[in-house]
């Protein structure tokens, strides 16, 4: 009816160029959770063929987003259960990530809060006498 096509490039076969379909598409997206590459193979177009599609299709480009945010909400749930079974690698990860406002880092994080500026003085003395030949009395600083 009113479905949007494009013809892409097929990827290293001959014939005749395939059509990419937003329906068909959306549902290749949620079955392989996003997977923009595994929806390609599933096609056989090119990866960046796929990426175009969706980028060219607004409807396309915010159900590619929804279904990530919803496989990473899945990682999120998946870790939370892993700290609550008390595994300890998922412990630290969330402490590290998580937990970095509480100080649990691996590695202490500097900030300079002060402007440190440093003064560069060079002397020249004469080897044989030991006295100044800069204009400066010794122990005047020069900058």
């Amino acid at each position: 009816m009113g479905e949007k096509t494009t013809n892409v490039k097929r990827k290293k076969t001959g014939g005749r160029k395939p059509i990419l379909r937003e329906r068909e598409l959306a549902a290749c997206l949620g079955r392989y959770r996003g997977n923009v590459s595994a929806c390609a193979k599933h096609f056989g177009v090119t990866r960046t063929a796929v990426i175009r599609f969706i980028n060219n299709h607004p409807e396309m480009q915010e159900l590619h987003r929804d279904v990530k945010e919803g496989l990473l909400d899945d990682a999120e749930s998946a870790l939370a259960a892993s700290v609550e079974a008390g595994e300890a690698w998922a412990i630290c990860f969330m402490l590290k990530t998580l937990g970095k406002s509480r100080g649990y880092v691996e590695r202490q994080e500097v900030e300079n809060v002060e402007r440190v500026s440093m003064v560069v003085t060079e002397e020249i003395v004469d080897g044989q006498s030991g006295t100044n030949r800069n204009d400066n009395p010794p122990d005047a600083p020069t900058v």
